[in-house]
């Protein structure tokens, strides 16, 4: 079990036994594998908890079941107060991850903490613009 995860992917959810299965192989089938997954279960009532249980022989899930639901935010806060990873995405129970996804975005926090170490700066803060000019000179290789 890798106690250093660059990367902590989270997952809210309840009653997501339509797309989990899904989800999690998705996750599971990306190239990039330097990150623990915490999937918080706000009380389901279906089948999320059994598929849950199905993939934790990988020690990068962490699942995590409330016998009570907690509503939307504080599941959303439980994740983050879990989180061990350097960076974090969250990732909803319906959405599937593309292959290189993870990589791809991880690019622009990795060479902006470069820059800062190379640099006296401490903070950088950039606005949705900048991050996606950012992301377009990274495609253009500029």
């Amino acid at each position: 079990m890798n106690l250093n995860p660059e990367l902590t992917i989270g997952i809210p959810v309840f009653n997501g036994e339509k797309f989990l299965h899904k989800k999690i192989t998705s996750i599971l089938q990306l190239g990039y594998e330097n990150f623990e997954l915490i999937i918080s279960d706000n009380a389901s009532n279906d089948k999320t908890k059994e598929i849950c249980q199905s993939f934790l022989e990988d020690k990068r899930i962490k699942y995590f079941y409330h016998e009570k639901n907690m509503g939307a935010v504080k599941n959303f806060e439980f994740i983050l107060k879990k989180t061990t990873g350097k960076y974090f995405m969250w990732s909803a129970v319906d959405d599937l991850i593309l292959p290189t996804h993870i990589e791809k975005n991880l690019e622009i926090p990795i060479k902006l903490r470069e820059f800062l170490n190379q640099t006296d700066l401490d903070f950088l803060y950039l606005d949705h613009q900048k991050i996606f000019l950012l992301k377009l000179l990274m495609i253009l290789n500029m």
